[in-house]
C-alpha cells in the first residue's frame, strides 16, 4: 500500500489550513506576553 505524494501533500495542506488560525492566535498571545 503506497499513498501518492500529491494526495499526501493535499492532506497536509488542508490540515495546516484548518490549524493555521489557532496557531496564529497562539503565537499572537505569546507575543503579547
Amino acid at each position: 500500500m503506497s499513498i501518492s505524494p500529491i494526495y499526501l501533500m493535499m492532506m497536509v495542506i488542508s490540515i495546516a489550513d484548518a490549524i493555521t488560525p489557532f496557531s496564529t492566535r497562539i503565537s499572537e498571545s505569546s507575543d503579547l506576553r
